[in-house]
């Protein structure tokens, strides 16, 4: 019996009948075995729609990837030096004092939207009172004075 394999020498073993719940077990430990063994197997190949759509998503992951890659490569690079207008304005907000006469103009800038605006909401009863003085001047009451 040297020559047998085990598993013939363990079967030889075991007794012949089965009661109904021992045959169940087997066919269920039967059932695991194989789906075990079926879940070692290698996946089917791909159809061809998937793998055309496994290549586009690839694609344009390494498109996306290489967009990123290029961005960061420009902001290093204007971080390292960055356009000589930038340098420029840099330079005389800081050493000339630029940063005085961008509040001036802000000021400035602020004080003539306000007049433009008060002349647009002002402007047609200016005109009329103007042209009421014009034309003979408005019309006094019989007792009005320069003082009252």
């Amino acid at each position: 019996m040297a020559d047998k394999l085990p598993i013939v020498d363990l079967v030889e073993r075991l007794p012949m009948s089965f009661s109904v719940e021992d045959a169940r077990r087997l066919r269920a430990s039967i059932h695991v075995i194989g789906s075990l063994l079926d879940s070692e197997k290698p996946p089917p190949p791909p159809t061809p729609a998937e793998r055309l759509w496994k290549n586009a998503l690839l694609e344009a992951s390494r498109s996306a990837r290489s967009l990123a890659a290029a961005s960061q490569r420009q902001v290093r690079h204007l971080q390292a030096e960055p356009p000589l207008c930038f340098r420029f304005v840099q330079r005389v907000y800081h050493e000339y004092g630029l940063k005085h006469l961008i509040l001036i103009l802000i000021l400035l800038f602020y004080t003539f939207f306000g007049a433009f605006l008060f002349l647009l909401i002002e402007g047609p009863a200016q005109k009329r009172m103007k042209d009421t003085w014009t034309e003979g001047g408005p019309p006094l009451r019989p007792s009005s004075s320069v003082f009252f």
